[in-house]
């Protein structure tokens, strides 16, 4: 629609729209408003260049996958030891159902040369 075709409007629209028209530039008028230029600072041009560089210190790299592997081992290692304490529930369950009321004999638990 044209503002020339602001009858076609609902009434109760009317008024809001003929107010918002009010506001506008008329047709042939120039407007110019200021361009704004964005320009990335430096960080963000270097930080994408560095984090995506081949020249990783390969000694950084190993000392990272060892850290991982560290972790790793000592996860699986708590998780073995869940299972062997799982166990001698079971183990204790089982003698005392059976009857044995004798104290229960502990074993020492293996000792892991690093």
């Amino acid at each position: 629609m044209t503002p020339a075709q602001v009858g076609q409007v609902e009434t109760q629209y009317r008024t809001t729209v003929e107010g918002l028209l009010k506001g506008l530039p008329t047709v042939g008028e120039v407007v110019e408003q200021p361009t704004m230029i964005t320009v990335p600072t430096d960080g963000v041009v270097y930080d994408p260049e560095l984090a995506h560089c081949c020249a990783l210190d390969p000694e950084l790299e190993k000392a990272a996958l060892i850290k991982i592997e560290r972790e790793q081992a000592e996860a699986q290692k708590i998780g073995l030891e869940l299972q062997l304490m799982a166990l001698e529930v079971q183990r204790r369950q089982a003698l005392l159902a059976a009857g044995t009321l004798t104290p229960f004999e502990t074993t020492a638990a293996p000792t892991i040369v690093a």
